[in-house]
């Protein structure tokens, strides 16, 4: 359906002129139609298959609010790792307005839980319309807790400018992941890891994929990773550890199903391998040398087969001085 409206000299929408159903699209020289002046003339095919609409006479552009209009750009809002404990966060601030801004400030915040905390605070310079700045703070995380956190910016957090919109002064949140190499012997289920990736449904720590005990050939294992083909868990090793040891094989509660291959991977390199592992066989022991290693990515393929079923644990995973 189509409604065609007349625009009156104010640039409010008039009366109706007509309604009609099309299916086409309707274009108008860039303009919307009832942002026409004009009464709009509107031609259609008489047998009504689909086709455009043609909207005669020039658009009226509507006048911007007055103000200021001061705004994060969420595209060029981002977080990058400089460093193993550096993360930079460049905030782009612009003002979209009709009028120029005055000097004011932009916060960067904490906002994984309801407290939020406040990492720093920019000084954001006057500026004119159209105009931007892109300020930057380099986030030391040395003495920050191992964890995911997501970070927002907001400029002129205490709504000191009146703008012509107040609802787009803050970004959109960004996560950023802190991993802390272990120093001692650790389970890597008590371990955050740097990225990963799953084939199907969520990682479980100390739990299969369904949130079930980890259990190979009718072992039950109190610690351990139960993840998905095909699946990806790398970890800031810091070059501190010797050895990773674990027991990998299909969960038993996919009662016999599923082929999976298992793979330890040390800052690129394959470390270890196993052959294709199906649910009816047992768990096959890992005992590999990680000395020197800073990244370790525990693998998990399919087996060549799709991942139907593909059930995958690392059972008791845990890395050694």
């Amino acid at each position: 359906m189509v409604n065609a409206t007349d625009t009156g000299a104010d640039g409010q929408a008039g009366k109706k002129v007509d309604e009609i159903p099309f299916p086409g699209n309707v274009t108008a020289d860039g303009g919307l139609i009832e942002n026409y002046r004009d009464p709009a003339r509107l031609t259609a095919p008489e047998d009504e298959k689909p086709a455009d609409i043609y909207v005669a006479g020039k658009p009226r552009r509507r006048a911007p609010e007055p103000g200021p209009d001061l705004t994060i750009d969420g595209r060029e809002f981002t977080v990058e790792s400089v460093d193993e404990q550096t993360w930079r966060i460049t905030v782009p601030i612009a003002n979209v307005g009709a009028d120029q801004s005055p000097a004011t400030t932009a916060a960067l915040l904490d906002v994984t839980d309801e407290q939020q905390h406040r990492l720093t605070t920019f000084d954001v310079p006057a500026l004119d319309v159209n105009e931007y700045t892109i300020l930057t703070y380099d986030w030391d995380t040395s003495m920050v807790s191992a964890g995911r956190y997501e970070l927002q910016a907001v400029v002129d957090p205490h709504d000191e400018i009146q703008e012509s919109t107040e609802t787009n002064n803050a970004s959109p949140t960004a996560e950023i992941t802190v991993a802390k190499p272990p120093t001692s012997d650790t389970y890597l289920s008590d371990l955050q890891w740097v990225d990963a990736t799953i084939g199907w449904g969520e990682i479980g720590l100390d739990e299969s994929v369904e949130g079930n005990p980890i259990t190979i050939g009718g072992t039950t294992y109190e610690k351990g990773i139960g993840t998905h083909a095909r699946s990806e868990i790398t970890y800031n090793l810091g070059e501190n550890m010797s050895r990773f040891v674990s027991d990998v094989g299909v969960d038993d509660e996919v009662e016999g199903d599923g082929s999976v291959g298992f793979k330890v991977v040390g800052d690129g390199e394959t470390l270890a391998e196993t052959d294709v592992l199906t649910g009816s066989g047992g768990a096959t022991h890992l005992d590999v040398d990680v000395s020197g290693v800073d990244t370790l990515t525990l693998v998990v393929t399919d087996g060549g087969n799709g991942i139907d079923s593909d059930h995958a644990d690392w059972a008791a995973a845990r890395v050694l001085t």
